[in-house]
């Protein structure tokens, strides 16, 4: 059934891609087209401002101004045919080439920024040639001069509008930071596949157990560098919410279902359904399981996310990790811990209690080092509140324990010859 699932769930996202794809591809060739035109605009100002700088004015000003307009409009055009090609590379698939799609957004994002750079510069020293101009009356043909440079005005006002153009919806850029969320989303799911974690009912079991979880959780490089290079692009484009998202959808999903594997119904008992003699297996598994979510199932999250992540800083993958903790029932753990403190005191609680504390004590040093910062402080917060009730509660029970003997004095040996509970505690 589950099997089923995830085969439709697949089928479901592939289409999705399928009809974006065809949505990029669309707005592609409008970016196309726009580009095009604009190129013939370019080519038609600097035909008008060549007729400018080939006078023999008497003005030195204007000439020096006309040399500095020509240098910034050539590196305006080199510019832009940079932004054209890297436009054409870009509108092929991601994912056949990962690392040099992501290397060419970027190139596309420092082009796009110097051709508005040279465009403000090309416009500054083109308003010092108009200016120059509009005052001169002595030259009959400023008025032809002056239009070509009005002219030349609306050209660069339009260059200099295609980088916040290409960040919006339908753009360039928009449309190759659309493709790298789809191929890191595809990254993902492939990799993310449900773990059969299954209860450890020994220190060998545990060892033999804990290599094969490991390796079905750790990714190879190449996949991890990926998702790495991925992650950064979005984020220089602000767009890491949306990364963080997707990263914790998929990956708190998959804990969840690995989860699945383990028989974790014992976690919602209540203190009423607690009896004593039932109670010691639920926290023997409860420890098990615990050592193995945490050491096993967390570590390697907490790991892949400090990689994902590594570049754009700690508060990022500590963020998606604590909600991804969250996935993985860690709650349900601590709140299984608080009803066994909260059961009435007896000699056979004080043996669970001691119990929950070697496994505490035991994951004492891990708990430090992934439950860090203020996305897992809740978890911090509630695991110091469990410790602090098993010791208070444990100690209170080690007073009461000279009263408890008293009150056994009056009950008679087991008939069949077996040591006191009470003893036997």
């Amino acid at each position: 059934m589950e099997s089923k699932d995830n085969i439709e769930a697949v089928r479901m996202f592939l289409n999705s891609s399928l009809e974006t794809s065809e949505a990029i591809s669309s707005a592609l060739n409008e970016s196309g087209s726009r580009l095009k035109l604009l190129n013939q605009k370019f080519l038609s100002m600097q035909a008008s401002l060549r007729p400018i700088s080939i006078q023999n004015f008497p003005f030195s000003d204007v000439e020096h101004g006309l040399d500095s307009v020509l240098c910034s409009v050539s590196a305006v055009h080199k510019v832009f045919q940079c932004v054209n090609h890297l436009e054409h590379s870009l509108s092929e698939d991601a994912s056949s080439d990962l690392f040099t799609y992501v290397s060419n957004t970027k190139k596309l994002e420092e082009a796009l920024k110097l051709l508005t750079d040279n465009c403000k510069l090309a416009t500054s020293w083109l308003k010092s040639v108009f200016e120059f101009l509009q005052n001169k009356t002595t030259i009959s043909t400023n008025e032809v001069y002056l239009l070509n440079i009005k002219k030349s005005f609306r050209i660069l006002q339009e260059l200099q509008a295609i980088e916040d153009d290409a960040r919006l919806d339908g753009g360039i850029l928009s449309i190759a930071l659309d493709k790298l969320e789809i191929a890191f989303h595809k990254l993902l799911i492939e990799n993310s596949m449900p773990l059969p974690l299954v209860s450890l009912t020994s220190q060998i079991d545990q060892q033999n157990n804990a290599t094969g979880v490991e390796q079905g959780l750790k990714f190879p490089s190449s996949l991890t560098g990926k998702l790495q290079v991925i992650a950064e692009r979005l984020n220089a484009n602000n767009r890491l919410d949306k990364c963080q998202t997707m990263y914790v959808e998929v990956r708190g999903t998959n804990a969840r279902r690995s989860l699945k594997t383990l028989d974790l119904s014992y976690l919602e008992t209540s203190t009423s359904e607690f009896e004593a003699h039932g109670t010691e297996n639920c926290i023997d598994q409860w420890g098990k399981h615990l050592e193995l979510v945490v050491k096993k199932l967390l570590e390697v999250e907490y790991k892949l996310c400090t990689i994902v992540f590594e570049k754009i800083g700690s508060k990022a993958w500590i963020s998606c990790f604590g909600k991804i903790a969250y996935e993985s029932r860690i709650f349900s753990f601590i709140k299984f811990g608080k009803v066994v403190t909260e059961r009435k005191n007896d000699p056979f609680k004080l043996l669970n209690l001691l119990s929950m504390f070697r496994v505490l004590n035991g994951l004492r040093l891990k708990f430090n080092q992934l439950f860090r910062g203020e996305a897992c402080e809740e978890i911090r917060i509630v695991t110091k509140d469990l410790i602090t009730r098993v010791v208070n509660g444990a100690s209170e029970i080690f007073l009461q324990l000279s009263e408890q003997v008293k009150l056994q004095r009056p009950t008679c040996p087991p008939s069949d010859g077996t040591v006191p509970k009470l003893i036997d505690c």
